[in-house]
């Protein structure tokens, strides 16, 4: 009787070791998953917080480009202001030309050149702003050889 007892007793301490081993071993399983699985989420979390510090950084440079930006903007918007307000109060004076020659047809032996005489600039208002204008006069010359 107590033969069959401690071999009971033994059939069952074998039972016990080989599903504590089986647990074991599923534990070591479970753990190394759970183990990659906190490395992969530390990892896209690191990354994460690298592509945050990296747009911080862009939106920094694009915030004092603006700033930079809008100063200028406004500089050059009081210079046209001022430029503006200047050739308003400017009276414009226009340069007539004088009155052409009647033309002149060169004989056989002369020759006829075109000359381009260049008068004073005129502007002229349009909206309370000034255009610029040169014009050209074309002189006609003969000369007889």
């Amino acid at each position: 009787d107590s033969q069959k007892l401690l071999s009971a007793e033994k059939e069952k301490y074998k039972n016990l070791q080989d599903r504590l081993s089986k647990l074991e071993e599923e534990y070591g399983y479970v753990r190394d998953q759970r183990s990659d699985a906190n490395d992969s989420i530390n990892k896209d979390l690191a990354l994460a917080q690298e592509r945050i510090q990296q747009l911080t950084g862009e939106i920094d440079t694009v915030l004092r480009s603006n700033i930079t930006l809008e100063s200028e903007i406004n500089v050059y918007r009081r210079l046209l202001d001022s430029e503006t307000n200047r050739l308003a109060n400017q009276t414009v004076e226009q340069t007539l030309p004088p009155e052409p020659a009647p033309p002149s047809f060169g004989s056989e032996l002369g020759k006829v050149f075109n000359k381009k005489i260049k008068k004073g600039p005129i502007a002229i208002s349009t909206y309370g702003f000034y255009f610029p204008f040169c014009f050209e006069l074309h002189e006609k010359k003969e000369i007889i050889e």
